[in-house]
């Protein structure tokens, strides 16, 4: 909303800077293997992962703020979309949170590594890539479309054989 709110760069001493939105998705590279990084909670749209996933990338790595949550579930609940990405997508998960959970999540699904909320730690993990494509990476979110597009079919006959029904009734 720059054009609009024109007069708030005026107002604030530092500017922080121009951001824009990117034009592509690309992994980073790092002694050949390729990251698709997702920043905070990026890590819990499927979408945005598999991305990353089909430009390429090998391993997943998440850095997140959990600082906001607290100490609430919201800081697990968020670790575990990382299980859920890693299977969706068949590659391993590198998680990096200032005070929730960081970790590693192996290709299917399994945790090797996490560490506890609030504390401080260093650990090394060795991570497996591969090249296998899951049925999401392939069809992306084609299985839901289809399912809600069956069940909106579903309720639409159901109402019209009630209309029929009762109007047969009524005669």
């Amino acid at each position: 909303f720059k054009n609009i709110l024109f007069f708030v760069d005026r107002m604030v001493e530092h500017s922080i800077g121009e951001f824009g939105r990117g034009t592509r998705v690309e992994p980073l590279h790092y002694n050949g293997v390729s990251l698709g990084m997702t920043i905070c909670y990026e890590n819990i749209f499927p979408h945005l992962v598999r991305r990353r996933v089909l430009a390429g990338a090998d391993v997943i790595v998440n850095l997140t703020n959990d600082a906001w949550f607290g100490d609430s579930a919201a800081a697990e609940q968020h670790f575990s979309a990382s299980v859920f990405r890693a299977v969706e997508c068949r590659r391993p998960v590198i998680r990096c949170a200032n005070t929730g959970i960081s970790g590693a999540v192996d290709s299917k699904g399994h945790i090797l590594k996490r560490t506890a909320l609030f504390r401080e730690a260093v650990f090394a993990v060795t991570v497996k890539t591969q090249d296998k494509r899951s049925p999401y990476l392939v069809f992306g979110d084609i299985f839901p479309w289809i399912c809600g597009s069956l069940l909106i079919t579903i309720i639409i006959v159901s109402v019209v054989k009630q209309r029929i029904y009762k109007a047969k009734g009524d005669q």
